[in-house]
C-alpha cells in the first residue's frame, strides 16, 4: 500500500485509491508500554506491530522486546515468545523487579546475602528467631530464604 502524508495534517495519510487513514497517537499504559486506544479498541502498540509483521499471536505466547526497551516497538525488536523467554530477556536486560527492585521488598540483596552467609556459617547454631528480629522480618521470611523459596538467585 502506497501511503502519502497529507501536506497540512501530519496525522492523515492517503492512498492513490482514495483510502484515508488517520494516525492514532499512543499513550503510556500503567505497565510502561505504549498503547493505542480508539473507542472500545485498546491494544499495546508492540502487540499490534507484532501481529502485523509476525502474524497472529500463537496460543500461549507473549510479545517480547528483544532489546528490553518497552517503548521500542519497531518490527525487528518485537517477536512472539514464551513467558520463560520473556523473563530470560528481562534478566539479561536488568528489567526484572525481583529482589530489592520490587517495591514490596523488605530486604536488600546485601541483607539476604548476609543472612545466607550466617545460615551457612552457623547452620547448627544460627537462631532463625534472632535473624528475623535483627532484620525486622517474619521467621517465615528467613525460612523461605534458607529453603530457597525466595531469593534463590541471590
Amino acid at each position: 500500500m502506497n501511503l502519502k502524508q497529507h501536506p497540512e495534517r501530519d496525522d492523515i495519510w492517503v492512498t492513490p485509491e482514495g483510502r484515508v487513514f488517520r494516525e492514532l497517537t499512543p499513550s503510556l499504559d500503567d505497565g510502561g508500554y505504549m498503547q493505542i486506544r480508539n473507542g472500545n479498541f485498546r491494544r499495546r502498540r508492540g502487540v499490534l506491530v507484532c501481529e502485523v509483521y509476525h502474524g497472529t499471536r500463537p496460543r500461549g505466547l507473549v510479545m517480547r522486546h528483544r532489546d528490553g526497551d518497552s517503548l521500542n516497538d519497531v518490527e525487528d525488536n518485537v517477536c512472539w515468545g514464551t513467558q520463560a523467554e520473556n523473563m530470560a530477556d528481562a534478566m539479561v536486560h536488568g528489567t526484572t523487579t525481583r529482589g530489592g527492585k520490587n517495591e514490596h521488598a523488605v530486604l536488600t540483596l546485601m541483607q539476604v546475602r548476609e543472612i545466607k552467609r550466617r545460615l551457612e556459617r552457623f547452620s547448627h547454631g544460627t537462631n532463625v528467631e534472632q535473624l528475623a528480629k535483627h532484620y525486622n522480618v517474619n521467621r517465615a521470611t528467613i525460612y523461605d530464604i534458607k529453603a530457597g523459596r525466595t531469593w534463590s538467585w541471590a
